[in-house]
This record gives structure tokens, sequence and C-alpha cells, in this order.
């Protein structure tokens, strides 16, 4: 399978976001029945996707930039799976070490000689900023 991010196509990725969910906060009062409730919000939403590319050297460190260069960006992640991860906010993007492809399947190209791939980290932002004009 393949996936995407933010339209940069991707042999693979690998990885899932922890949607929003609610937190609340029980809390007991001496002299009432039954507990409290205090609503806190939407919290969670971490991410951690690994994106892997196949290819020669003429492809390969152009596509490690492209990533690389949405530090700082919200993008749309898809998945292995075909899951749909949009207002990623891209905390930290990372080359891992590039290493030699190994051919253990009949899915990479045999031109192919390399494999890279970026380390994307952040948070999912349920109502993303709007962008500038």
């Amino acid at each position: 399978m393949a996936g995407t991010v933010n339209g940069t196509a991707c042999d693979f990725v690998e990885g899932h976001a922890t949607r929003l969910r609610e937190e609340s906060e029980v809390y007991f009062v001496n002299g009432h029945d039954g507990p409290g409730i205090i609503l806190k919000g939407k919290r969670g939403g971490e991410f951690d996707f690994t994106a892997f590319k196949y290819g020669g050297t003429n492809g390969i460190f152009g596509w490690i930039q492209t990533l690389e260069d949405l530090q700082g960006s919200i993008v749309e992640i898809v998945n292995d799976v075909g899951e749909v991860f949009p207002n990623c906010y891209v905390q930290k993007a990372e080359r891992l070490p590039i290493k030699a492809a190994i051919r253990h399947t009949g899915t990479i190209p045999e031109e192919d000689g390399l494999e890279a791939s970026v380390q994307l980290m952040g948070v999912l932002l349920e109502n993303p900023p709007d962008p500038p004009a």
C-alpha cells in the first residue's frame, strides 16, 4: 500500500494518530451524594508517522527535503491502510538513516536501491487557524 504526506507520494506511511477525546475529572464533595464531573475539553491528538520512499540518489534527497520542509506546517497524512488524518501540525520532521533497500518481496522495483524514511511527529488540530491572506 502507499500513502501520502500533504500530497507527496510515499511508498509506505506507517503510524497512527490518537484522535482528540474529551477528558474529564471525577471528584467527590463531603456531605454530597454522588460524584461531580469537570469536563476539561478535548485532549490527545498526538501522532507519530514514518514515511518511506524507495529510489536512487536522484529522487530520494529531494523527497526527504520536501518532507523535512513540512515542519511547522499543517498537513494531511494518509497512512498505508487509507486512514486520512487532516489538520496535522508537524512539530518535528526528522530524516532517518538511509539504507540499502532489501528486496524480500516483488513490490520494490529493481532499479531502486535505497530506502529513505522521514519521521513526522506532532498533534492533530481540532480547529486549525485560517491560512494567512
